[in-house]
């Protein structure tokens, strides 16, 4: 059940609800005779498995290639290395988390099928244009699945493989790039839900995955996620950073949780490791939708409420996943909650540090930006502003860079 009732505009979202996301296909595997592994190390380039003729062979790239070109093997005058034996290849390996319980598991049910058996000598080949092994939590979750980890091998340069089994996706993309699953899918993380039970830890049936700590170098995803754990915690949630958990620990958290809370990207797609009926509250970040996400929701058998409570106004076209995200605590929220007037003027007395720090970000260089415009997040975002801009700026340049750029976005002009 997805629950669409404190969503700033639901019309656009209820489209999403009529897609069957599940799907009927028969899986089966193909063996291949000298192609050419690819990690993708040429920029705009797909990486992924080629044949000779240079034709990209279907689902060996991270995903839907989306417009990537495919490399032209006349650029790459021999391979650096070659594979003589025999290998399964697994995919490419992406170190997101989201990407990783999605992308790269797709292929592991062949290693838990009967045909898997007149191949298990084979090493598993993953493709990585920059990682030579696997991550802590990453290659946990593959134990956890069965997988003899000592058999993966990271391919990190162009690569001759002399034979290569190449078994069908269990999460794809159709040629409308939605992202169907099939009960092969479903029943490797059912796998992993199955190994940890519910033991009634009461201080986990409530909680929260925070990006709020979440640090990369040189990169500012979310401003404003404080807030949101703080109004969490308020309200009997236990605040996780998952970066700071290993897999097991988030796994127990997980199957005992009765209430399970997010802003939408790869945190909310833990979703997938609950139990079923759990009540499940998302945050969508700004004005897109993840299809990762639509398709992970009807997995498995969740109460699952969208509930915005972000403004985030300059994300970019190019690449919304990555933000910058705004978010605040909202009417929306606060009325999922229930409170009464005298909690909600609470939320509403709050700090304008971070927003600032949101404004300053994004308006200071304007050039070379692309943003979203005209949409209810910035409509939002403009009317909430206007309330408070006192309280925000006084600072008189920034109020003229920001006063102008609001100018060409009310006024419909592009932005780029």
């Amino acid at each position: 059940m997805v629950n669409l009732d404190f969503r700033y505009e639901a019309e656009s979202h209820k489209k999403l609800l009529d897609i069957t996301y599940f799907s009927t296909r028969k899986l089966s595997f193909s063996i291949f005779k000298n192609v050419m592994l690819i990690p993708a190390t040429i920029k705009g380039k797909s990486g992924g498995v080629y044949n000779q003729d240079g034709s990209l062979i279907d689902e060996t790239a991270l995903y839907l290639e989306c417009g990537l070109e495919h490399v032209d093997l006349k650029d790459i005058q021999n391979p650096v290395d070659t594979y003589s034996d025999a290998c399964i290849y697994m995919g490419v390996y992406e170190p997101c988390w989201g990407h990783f319980i999605t992308d790269c598991l797709k292929k592991i049910w062949f290693i838990k099928s009967n045909s898997y058996s007149q191949f298990n000598n084979c090493r598993l080949v993953f493709l990585s244009p920059k990682n030579t092994k696997l991550g802590g939590n990453h290659r946990r979750l593959l134990e956890l699945l069965g997988v003899d980890v000592s058999k993966i091998v990271v391919c990190t340069k162009n690569t001759l493989a002399n034979e290569l089994i190449i078994p069908d996706s269990s999460f794809f993309y159709d040629e409308t790039f939605t992202m169907h699953y099939t009960k092969e899918y479903s029943d490797t993380i059912n796998f992993v839900k199955n190994l940890f039970k519910d033991e009634g830890k009461k201080e986990y049936e409530k909680i929260y995955y925070s990006y709020s700590s979440f640090k990369k170098k040189g990169f500012k995803k979310t401003f404003g996620e404080e807030k949101l754990d703080k109004f969490f915690k308020d309200r009997g949630f236990l605040i996780v950073h998952p970066e700071q958990h290993s897999l097991d620990e988030q796994l127990v958290m997980l199957a005992n949780c009765k209430c399970f809370a997010s802003t939408e990207g790869s945190s909310s797609h833990n979703s997938l490791f609950l139990k079923d009926n759990t009540e499940v509250i998302i945050i969508p970040r700004g004005p897109y939708f993840s299809g990762y996400q639509q398709t992970i929701d009807s997995i498995g058998e969740f109460n699952i409420n969208y509930v915005d409570s972000a403004l985030s106004a300059f994300t970019s076209k190019n690449g919304p996943w990555s933000g910058p995200n705004y978010f605040y605590v909202s009417e929306e929220l606060m009325e999922y909650f229930k409170l009464s007037p005298a909690q909600k003027s609470v939320y509403r007395k709050t700090n304008f540090k971070d927003m600032k720090k949101y404004l300053t970000y994004n308006c200071v260089d304007l050039a070379g930006r692309n943003y979203y415009i005209q949409n209810i997040y910035s409509e939002k975002f403009f009317h909430y502003l206007s309330l408070n801009s006192k309280k925000i700026f006084p600072g008189h340049y920034l109020k003229m860079k920001i006063s102008h750029f609001f100018e060409k976005i009310r006024s419909g002009s592009k932005h780029s």
